[in-house]
Order: C-alpha cells, then sequence, then structure tokens
C-alpha cells in the first residue's frame, strides 16, 4: 500500500498455520489445448463416414514455429498405426489419415492449401469491410469403405465465386476398413508416441 503519509509501499508478514518453507518439484506445462472425447464404441469406426467441420486456421501447417500437421478431429494413434483422423498436413492442406485392417496406413489430402487466418485485409487500416470474412471454412471429408473413395470439400466463407481455394476433389485409397483403436478422441489435436508413451500432439492453431 501507498501511505497516505507518502512513506511508500510497505509489507506486513501475516502469521499464519501454512507459513514455513516446502519441498518444491518440476511440473510441466504441456503446450496446446484439445477436446478429449473419451473412448466409446460408437467411436470405433470401423466403415464408411463423414466428418465437417467450420474451420479458421490461423497457421495451417506450422505448429509453435515449426512445420507440423495439425489435428481438426482425430480417433489416431502413432504408435497403433490405427484409426482415423481429419487434419491439416505439413502443406496446409485438408488431409485424411486412414489405419486400416490389414495394417496399411494411407495419408491423403486435398488442393489448394488452406488460407490462412487474417484479422484485416493487408494493407488497410480498418477491419475486413463489411464482415465479409475470407477465412473461415465449411470442409467436410467423407471416406467410402466399399469403393475406397473419398471426397474432400472445402468452402470459404465469403462472396467471390473465385476463390482458388474453393475445392471439390476426389481420391482413392487402398484401405478398405479401418482398424479400431481404444484412444480418446480428440478435436485440435492427435495422439502421438513420445518416448514410447502416448501423448497428445498435433495441435490446432486457429478456431473450430
Amino acid at each position: 500500500d501507498a501511505n497516505a503519509d507518502g512513506q511508500g509501499f510497505k509489507e506486513t508478514l501475516v502469521d499464519t498455520p501454512v507459513n514455513g518453507e516446502y519441498a518444491g518439484q518440476r511440473q510441466d506445462l504441456p503446450f496446446g489445448s484439445y477436446v478429449m472425447v473419451p473412448n466409446h464404441p460408437s467411436l470405433r469406426l470401423r466403415g464408411s463416414f463423414t466428418v465437417t467441420a467450420w474451420i479458421a486456421p490461423t497457421t495451417p501447417g506450422e505448429s509453435f514455429g515449426a512445420r507440423a500437421a495439425q489435428g481438426v478431429l482425430t480417433k489416431w494413434s502413432e504408435g497403433e498405426r490405427g484409426g482415423y483422423g481429419v487434419v491439416i498436413d505439413e502443406a496446409g492442406r485438408l488431409a485424411l489419415w486412414l489405419g486400416g485392417d490389414n495394417g496399411q496406413v494411407d495419408r491423403l489430402h486435398a488442393e489448394p492449401a488452406l488460407r490462412a487466418w487474417r484479422s484485416a485485409i493487408p494493407g488497410a487500416h480498418r477491419p475486413r469491410p463489411h464482415g465479409v470474412n475470407t477465412v473461415w471454412y465449411f470442409v467436410a471429408v467423407s471416406y467410402d469403405a466399399s469403393t475406397g473413395r473419398v471426397v474432400f470439400v472445402q468452402r470459404p466463407r465469403n462472396r467471390f465465386p473465385g476463390d482458388p481455394t474453393r475445392a471439390t476433389l476426389e481420391r482413392t485409397t487402398a484401405v478398405r476398413g479401418i482398424a479400431p483403436n481404444e484412444v480418446p478422441l480428440l478435436i485440435a489435436a492427435y495422439w502421438t508416441d513420445d518416448s514410447g508413451e502416448r501423448a497428445a500432439g498435433g495441435h490446432y492453431n486457429g478456431k473450430i
């Protein structure tokens, strides 16, 4: 407190039962935040599915200053090589990771890369005009287990029909059935193998 007599800041030790010295310990603070949904039979997909989301990626293809994939919605385990995951890959592209029943892993991606989030038009001195947002995307990824057909849809939320990032693309995978796993489903990350231990990595940077 600053005293009225102008003597400046003073501290008074308050005697309480908890006063004392205590041993400390190292406590790591992991980077990134994510949503974890406990493992459940309804999430252990084996066949066809479609995942949709609204996303606004801030740094697609880059995580903590390095090139890296980012999880959007995943039930993927690097250690178990199974499950599925909708991600933004190291090149900033919408992608699908699949782990097949036969141990096969396939990683497919759309084109072109997603645009990074921008709060204002470069060079402008005011927010994006008229509320036109060119960086929120509606994305959808559809997988047909019987044919291996994968469809990627990315629709920027804007009024520009010529936006080069607006695309619908088909791919084909050899994976005809997904190997289920027991890991929780993650939103904004995916499970990695860190020194043999499962850890949440691939943190998403942006809005979902």
